[in-house]
């Protein structure tokens, strides 16, 4: 069988299309993210061009015809619900840390251990990658669930992730590795004093990003398939699991 990331490249070898486009595009995206005016404008094409990559992997076999244009149309098509996952994974991490800060990064503040500014800011980076290691699979997953069930998204469809990660912890090592390579290739751009070298390492990071992404849905796709309980649609009215509570929704 396949690994996932050679399903992922496989996509890719068959699709020549999608391939060209996707480092066509890429360049676009790159060039952009160099200068911090446009920055926004370029990840936002980014992760529309992510919703729009990762439904056509969905839906090949379906498709006589593939190309950049449908993409984007893909992307129109899912971009509400993937926007409602992804603010549903925000609003957590986001109450993760305002918790965390105050009962560790405050008190130490208080009581003088963190006098110095370089240690304070320090041990705020620490906090963020601390939640970021912990919820990075509600970030990862919240492109490919709602593709994979339509009706599902927002907190439902982040609870099924939960559900997936509890009983799936493989699944934690490969989207580490793809965030340490993230975070070093970040790094490297950070100090990169060169723009050819700054540009060319953007490319990559963005190419990987996509690639990744792909791979990830062929990871989570299977869990799915495989498992019948995750085929059925978690709402209100059928979930009574561990992660419906507020306890569970933001610190689970």
């Amino acid at each position: 069988m396949l690994t996932k990331y050679e399903e992922a490249f496989a996509f890719f070898s068959r699709n020549k299309n999608i391939l060209y486009s996707t480092l066509f595009f890429n360049l676009l995206i790159s060039f952009l993210v160099i200068d911090i005016r446009l920055s926004i404008m370029g990840y936002f094409l980014l992760f529309m061009f992510s919703i729009g990559l990762i439904s056509i992997v969905k839906n090949e076999t379906r498709l006589s015809k593939i190309n950049i244009k449908r993409i984007f149309i893909y992307s129109l098509i899912y971009y509400p619900k993937i926007f409602k996952n992804l603010l549903e994974a925000f609003l957590i991490i986001a109450t993760n840390i305002s918790v965390l800060s105050v009962l560790t990064i405050l008190p130490m503040y208080g009581i003088g251990i963190l006098k110095n500014d370089i240690f304070t800011f320090l041990a705020i980076i620490f906090l963020l990658l601390l939640v970021l290691i912990y919820r990075i699979p509600l970030i990862v997953y919240s492109f490919v669930t709602s593709i994979i069930i339509p009706k599902e998204f927002g907190k439902y469809a982040i609870i099924k992730i939960k559900e997936i990660i509890k009983n799936e912890k493989g699944s934690y090592k490969a989207l580490i590795k793809q965030l340490l390579t993230f975070l070093m290739l970040s790094y490297l751009i950070f100090i990169s004093k060169n723009i050819i070298s700054s540009y060319i390492l953007k490319y990559i990071l963005n190419f990987l990003i996509l690639f990744f992404l792909v791979r990830n849905y062929y990871w989570y796709y299977y869990i799915v398939d495989k498992t019948g309980e995750y085929k059925k649609i978690y709402d209100e009215d059928t979930y009574s699991g561990i992660y419906n509570s507020t306890l569970g929704r933001f610190f689970m």
